[in-house]
């Protein structure tokens, strides 16, 4: 939040009140924010320019409206506390709402095979218990109950809520495997070795890994990170879970989310089109008839 905090006093200018910022200010920040590459940062004791890595991706629409709705917060607030006199309407830019797109499983098999270790049980986590990635990376061993069966995720959460994520056996396979190699006095749940010290450090980052397993795994650019999560709400879709327990389980704050994962997996919508007989098409359409009526010359 201070680096969306930071760019936005810097585009407006501190010294700027609040009351001077108009609509058009707003537009003329949007058409800025589209052209600005998506930075992925790459570690290190204090976050600053140097720490980032510039994708070569333009920022997505759902990226500017995270900005935006921090803005209106901002603006609100100091409404609200007297400092101006009025809000400047924010806009919201429209976010594509595709189906998901959750790994097959023959894919998923290809992917853990080629995957460093640190990455295969990041994957395992995440299509057996859906965590996202923020969730699953600072995951620490005080959040994790192996008699219970279950992980506690405070309200850092995606949501701003927490929840309880509850294991399967293969998640609890993995975890308790990940505690019996557990290095003394670490915190962390996921940790990997460090190259040159071979110290075990906690995950900062794994989309490099995650590319890599792809390229070795012939599967190049089909599928992103979120992907094994939507792999975790396909599957219970097709298990016949409803969509309530998919959404509580999966963290959905929205069912409308938790409906397009049901959407993208229903077999029994597949299995009813695929009853159609071919006939159905063929008693329906009928040629157009020759006209018997002749060209004028």
């Amino acid at each position: 939040m201070r680096y969306q905090l930071r760019e936005l006093v810097d585009f407006f200018g501190l010294e700027t009140p609040a009351d001077d910022i108009r609509p058009e200010d707003i537009v003329r920040y949007i058409a800025w924010s589209r052209q600005q590459p998506v930075r992925r940062y790459r570690g290190g004791q204090k976050a600053g320019r140097g720490d980032f890595l510039d994708t070569g991706a333009k920022r997505s629409p759902s990226t500017i409206n995270n900005h935006l709705a921090l803005f209106a917060a901002a603006m609100a607030r100091a409404r609200k506390q007297g400092l101006i006199r009025h809000v400047v309407d924010v806009p919201r830019l429209r976010v594509p709402r595709d189906l998901p797109n959750p790994l097959r499983p023959e894919d998923a098999r290809a992917i853990l095979a080629q995957a460093e270790p640190h990455l295969r049980d990041v994957i395992v986590l995440c299509m057996s218990t859906g965590m996202r990635l923020r969730e699953r990376l600072p995951l620490r061993w005080k959040q994790v109950d192996l008699d219970r069966a279950v992980i506690t995720l405070d309200s850092s959460t995606k949501s701003g809520k927490g929840r309880a994520v509850y294991l399967g056996n293969q998640a609890q396979a993995t975890l308790t495997r990940l505690a019996s190699e557990r290095p003394e006095g670490a915190d962390h749940v996921i940790l990997y070795r460090h190259k040159g010290t071979g110290d075990p450090r906690p995950i900062k980052d794994i989309h490099k890994s995650w590319g890599r397993a792809l390229e070795r795994a012939g599967l190049k650019g089909r599928y992103r990170l979120h992907d094994n999560r939507a792999a975790f709400c396909t599957a219970l879709a097709e298990t016949g879970a409803n969509a309530i327990d998919i959404q509580r389980l999966a963290g959905h704050a929205s069912i409308a989310t938790t409906m397009r994962h049901i959407n993208a997996s229903d077999s029994r919508l597949r299995e009813t089109v695929g009853r159609l007989p071919a006939s159905t098409i063929h008693n329906r359409w009928r040629p157009r008839q020759e006209s018997n009526l002749q060209p004028v010359d």
